[in-house]
């Protein structure tokens, strides 16, 4: 229950600094194109990572379970790490 209060604490001084555009869900730049643009530093960060994709959780021909795609906000990605084969990555869920 505190964390939950501490959480709402720090939404309201983010809205006392920043108006009503603070929880807005919309964002001022592309965020997928943003990823994309990173993906040597994403490659170099996760070790055995081979290829990266960046999909919107509205893309139907997005990789990953359903689950993971339905938790997907601007600002707050989902991702989902898949080994060579195309099996969840180790430690990773169907």
């Amino acid at each position: 229950m505190a964390r939950m209060f501490g959480m709402l604490e720090g939404m309201v001084a983010k809205v006392a600094v920043e108006g009503p555009s603070a929880m807005s869900l919309e964002i001022p730049y592309d965020e997928k194109a943003l990823l994309e643009s990173q993906e040597e530093y994403i490659k170099r960060t996760l070790t055995g990572t081979v290829k990266v994709h960046v999909f919107l959780a509205t893309d139907d021909s997005a990789l990953g379970p359903e689950a993971k795609r339905a938790v997907a906000t601007p600002m707050h990605p989902s991702f989902h790490f898949v080994g060579d084969t195309g099996a969840p990555a180790k430690g990773g869920k169907k």
